[in-house]
């Protein structure tokens, strides 16, 4: 989990802010503008102020503390709190579809009971959300 938490979720804010090794949006346009970016950093933070500790520790402001993030950050970040606050930010909404797919994913991956078919959903889906992704 952590090659998602510090590999594959860091990468994908990297992208959505314009940040990702000197690559633009291309012919696409998933990259935040930088104030709806700021909008979204600020409500991620200020959410632990009403979310019990107990869930986790209250996840720092990624825009001006991203080196405080640790792998239990940003899965909390992206499993409870981005759902909410990446909601109608995207430019288009096949963005916000797509990495809900990866939430999912994410979620199966971690419930504590699997059936073999949610083995086989998983290989197949992290398979086409790659592929998707390159795209």
């Amino acid at each position: 989990m952590h090659l998602i938490f510090e590999n594959l979720v860091p990468n994908l804010v990297a992208h959505y802010t314009g940040n990702f090794k000197g690559l633009d949006d291309g012919v696409e346009e998933y990259i935040f503008p930088a104030d709806v970016w700021s909008e979204i950093c600020v409500t991620s933070s200020a959410s632990g102020d009403t979310i019990p500790s107990q869930f986790g520790a209250q996840v720092p402001n990624l825009e001006k503390e991203h080196s405080h993030m640790t792998a239990e950050a940003w899965s909390f970040w992206v499993l409870h709190i981005t759902p909410i606050v990446l909601l109608n930010h995207f430019t288009r909404p096949w963005y916000y579809t797509h990495f809900m797919k990866l939430v999912r994913l994410i979620h199966l991956c971690l419930a504590y009971d699997m059936k073999s078919s949610d083995i086989e959903t998983t290989q197949v889906g992290f398979q086409e959300w790659v592929m998707e992704y390159k795209k």
